[in-house]
């Protein structure tokens, strides 16, 4: 059973990690196109603004700036979670 407020439904919080460069890509599909499918589901499914972590990794990737600015553009949240 969820723990909750008194007559409340659960909460939950959506995250987005490794914003732009979270892994290899897939053969064939650049990270605006992921990012897009990701943003698109976002909306699809009327979820609020949900926050992102960018981690500084990748920025001199080609395209790296776009998808950084469709995250933006989409109203997202971008917060940085840093590394060691």
């Amino acid at each position: 059973t969820p723990i909750s407020a008194a007559g409340e439904p659960p909460r939950v919080a959506l995250t987005i990690d490794d914003i732009p460069v979270h892994a290899s890509l897939v053969p064939g599909q650049t990270r605006l196109e992921i990012m897009k499918s990701v943003t698109d589901a976002i909306r699809k499914h009327g979820l609020p603004p949900v926050h992102g972590f960018f981690n500084g990794f990748g920025m001199n990737e080609p395209g790296a700036d776009q998808v950084m600015n469709l995250w933006l553009s989409e109203g997202h949240k971008l917060a940085n979670h840093g590394y060691w």
